[in-house]
């Protein structure tokens, strides 16, 4: 369900999560088919319903959008992941072979999107971090530690390879673990990885 952005050069309402929900059983009725998992690519996009943004603050406009992302869970019966992106400071952690996890500071209107969450993870992309990056393009590759295990980085695997952080885990004890894995952007698969040179 895109935004739909521009119209006669007027950037238009965002979307609300009760909208996006109305969309997604609409589909259900129309098509019988109900979804797995969504995904709310930009937070931001979203807002209470019958609320213009220009009445609400920046947080209290991102505390009902995490609002609505949990009824819209609870409503679906599904996962809700929402795309909040990372400061730059993340950049600048982090020692030679360590990865700069983004934690829950990081995370633009972190304290308003934490109250509605069960869960909230890093994502890093260290082919994109910059010491790495150097290092791939100046060597070849570059090693990087991701949860205790070494992985090579090279231009074929730096393409693919992803660092995942768990920041916060309700009830259960996951929070401070890292994992490895590969996600193919062309078709969105995620796969574990269980090999130390992929």
């Amino acid at each position: 369900i895109r935004h739909p952005g521009l119209r006669d050069g007027r950037i238009l309402a965002p979307l609300s999560a009760e909208r996006v929900m109305r969309t997604i059983e609409q589909l259900c009725e129309d098509y019988g088919q109900r979804p797995r998992v969504v995904v709310l690519d930009y937070l931001q996009l979203l807002h209470g319903e019958g609320m213009r943004l220009s009445e609400r603050s920046k947080t209290e406009h991102v505390m009902a959008a995490s609002a609505g992302a949990v009824l819209m869970s609870r409503s679906l019966g599904v996962p809700v992941l929402m795309a909040v992106q990372a400061s730059r400071e993340t950049d600048l952690r982090g020692g030679k072979g360590d990865l700069p996890m983004p934690g829950l500071r990081d995370a633009q209107w972190a304290s308003a999107i934490e109250q509605h969450c069960d869960n909230m993870i890093g994502v890093v992309r260290p082919i994109a971090v910059e010491g790495v990056r150097d290092s791939v393009e100046r060597e070849g590759s570059a090693d990087v530690a991701i949860g205790g295990t070494s992985y090579r980085v090279t231009p074929h695997t730096g393409r693919t390879l992803f660092a995942l952080g768990v920041i916060k885990g309700r009830d259960d004890d996951a929070s401070g673990r890292r994992y490895a894995c590969h996600v193919d952007p062309d078709i969105l698969a995620i796969a574990a990885i269980d090999g130390r040179d992929e």
